[in-house]
Formats: structure tokens, C-alpha cells, sequence
């Protein structure tokens, strides 16, 4: 939702375009990322034989969800 301001309410500042976000209804999808990545690093990283496999587990853990999508998507034949 846009809104526009106009100069008399904001003495002297030019017309800007004010973005309003709506409220937020449900935001539970990052508590659920934020401990899905914890698992993922103390996994990954805990498994790791090498500095630069735990790096690699690292970045491995801020992408599980492209990987988890990746292999459904795999597991129903629809990414071949």
C-alpha cells in the first residue's frame, strides 16, 4: 500500500512515497528456519572430518531448504 505525504504536514521536506507494511498475522516460519538451521550447523558441522567440510556444512545449513525441496522433488520424479 502506497501513500503519498504532502509537504504542508511535513514542513519542508519534499513529497515522498511512504511504503506501509501490513501487519504481520502469523510469523512462525523463521522460528521454524532459525532451528532448522541450528540442526543443520551442529549436523553438518559435527559431522565434518576437514576445516573446510565444516565451512562447506556451514554453508550447507543456511541452504537446507533448497536442498530439501531439491531432493522431494527428486523423490517424485518431477527433477529428472
Amino acid at each position: 500500500m502506497f501513500l503519498w505525504i504532502d509537504t504542508q504536514y511535513l514542513r519542508g521536506v519534499p513529497n515522498t512515497l511512504i511504503i506501509m507494511k501490513d501487519k504481520v498475522k502469523s510469523g512462525g516460519g523463521g522460528a521454524v528456519y532459525g532451528l532448522g538451521f541450528i540442526g543443520a550447523a551442529v549436523y553438518y558441522i559435527g559431522h565434518a572430518t576437514t576445516f573446510w567440510f565444516g565451512v562447506w556444512g556451514f554453508v550447507k545449513a543456511l541452504l537446507w531448504p533448497a536442498f530439501l525441496v531439491y531432493d522431494a522433488l527428486m523423490f517424485m520424479g518431477a527433477a529428472q
